[in-house]
C-alpha cells in the first residue's frame, strides 16, 4: 500500500490518543447516566451516550490487549503475568470500591459477595460492563494463547462475536463487534486514508444517527427483540468508532483542545468506578449537581493516587516467579 495515502494505526492508537478516547468516552457514559439520575427519564435524548461510550471503552481494551500480547512475553509462564495485570488493573480497584461503598451498607451475604467480588455477579449497577469485559478477556486468552488456532484467529473472534450478538441481552449484544474491532486495528496497522478522514468519521456517526432513528419506528419497537438488537449495535459502535476518528483528527491539529480530555482519560476508570456512587447520594437538583460533580472528581482522582503508589504492594502480592 502507498505509505502516502496510507495511515499509520500506531499514530492514532498511540498512549496520548487513546487516553483522550478514553476521556471523551467516559464523559459520555458519566452524561448519559447524570441525565437519567437527574432528569427522571425526562432526557431521553441521552440515553444513547452510554452505550456509545461503551463502545469506544472495548474498542480500545481489544486493541490494548491484542498490541500487549504482541509485542511482550507477559502471556508466557503459563499466561500468570498476563493475568496478573488485567487483575491489578482492573479487579483489585472494583473490589475496593466495593468494599467500601456498598458491602458496609449491605446484609453481608457470603455467596452475593463472592459473586460480586469476583465480577460473576457484579452488585455495582453499572459492573455489566467490567463482567463482560472479563468474559472477553478470557475468549481472547483462550484463543491466543492456543497456537494452533493463531492462522484462523480472527475468524473464530468473528464467530464468537456472532454466538455472543445471538446469546446476550440487550445491554451487550449491542456490544458484540466493539472489542473485535479493536483487535482488527491492531492485526492491520495500516489503512487508506478514505478511511480515517472527516467524511468517513462523519459517515459512521450518520449512520448511527440512522439506525437511531429507525429504533424509533413503532414497527422496529414491536419487532422481534434480535432486529431491535441489530438496530442498537448499528448506533453504538458506528457513532463511537466515528468519534474516534473525528477527535483524532481535531486534536492532532489542535493539541490544546486534547489536553482536559487527556487529564479526565488518566482517570476513567476511577470515574466509572465511583460515579455512579455519587449519583446515589446526593439531592436531585442544581446544588446536588455541582456536589455530584466535584465529589467524584476529587474522589477519583484520591482513589487514582492511590492505585498508583500501592502499585508495587499489589505486584509483589501477586508476584509471578
Amino acid at each position: 500500500m502507498n505509505t502516502s495515502n496510507s495511515v499509520l494505526i500506531d499514530d492514532m492508537m498511540d498512549k496520548h490518543y487513546t487516553t483522550i478516547y478514553k476521556g471523551l468516552a467516559i464523559l459520555l457514559i458519566i452524561l448519559c447516566h447524570t441525565a437519567g439520575s437527574f432528569g427522571g427519564g425526562r432526557f431521553t435524548l441521552f440515553t444513547p451516550l452510554g452505550g456509545i461510550g461503551v463502545a469506544v471503552f472495548l474498542l480500545l481494551s481489544g486493541y490494548g490487549l491484542n498490541e500487549s500480547w504482541n509485542s511482550h512475553l507477559e502471556h508466557l509462564n503459563g499466561g500468570t503475568a498476563w493475568w496478573r495485570k488485567r487483575f491489578i488493573a482492573v479487579w483489585i480497584p472494583y473490589i475496593i470500591v466495593q468494599l467500601i461503598a456498598y458491602w458496609p451498607f449491605q446484609k453481608f451475604e457470603a455467596i452475593p459477595f463472592i459473586l460480586d467480588v469476583s465480577m460473576i455477579k457484579p452488585l455495582y449497577h453499572n459492573g455489566w460492563y467490567l463482567q463482560y469485559l472479563f468474559l472477553w478477556y478470557f475468549i481472547f486468552y483462550v484463543v491466543r494463547r492456543a497456537d494452533l488456532l493463531d492462522d484462523y484467529r480472527m475468524i473464530i473472534f468473528t464467530v464468537v462475536s456472532l454466538v455472543l450478538f445471538f446469546l446476550l441481552r440487550e445491554i451487550k449484544a449491542e456490544q458484540s463487534f466493539s472489542f473485535i474491532l479493536g483487535i482488527l486495528l491492531s492485526e492491520r496497522k495500516v489503512l487508506h486514508k478514505k478511511l480515517f478522514n472527516i467524511r468517513f468519521g462523519l459517515s459512521s456517526m450518520l449512520l448511527g444517527i440512522f439506525c437511531l432513528a429507525i429504533k424509533q419506528l413503532p414497527l422496529i419497537r414491536s419487532a422481534p427483540q434480535i432486529l431491535m438488537h441489530l438496530v442498537q449495535l448499528g448506533i453504538k459502535l458506528p457513532i463511537g468508532f466515528g468519534l474516534i476518528i473525528l477527535c483524532w483528527l481535531v486534536v492532532r491539529k489542535r493539541k490544546r483542545i486534547g489536553v482536559a480530555f487527556e487529564a479526565v482519560g488518566i482517570i476513567s476508570f476511577e470515574l466509572y468506578l465511583i460515579h455512579g456512587y455519587s449519583l446515589n447520594v446526593v439531592p436531585k437538583n442544581v446544588g446536588g449537581l455541582i456536589l455530584f460533580v466535584i465529589l467524584t472528581g476529587v474522589l477519583s482522582v484520591v482513589f487514582w493516587w492511590l492505585m498508583k503508589k500501592t502499585k508495587t504492594v499489589w505486584l509483589k502480592m501477586f508476584r509471578v516467579d
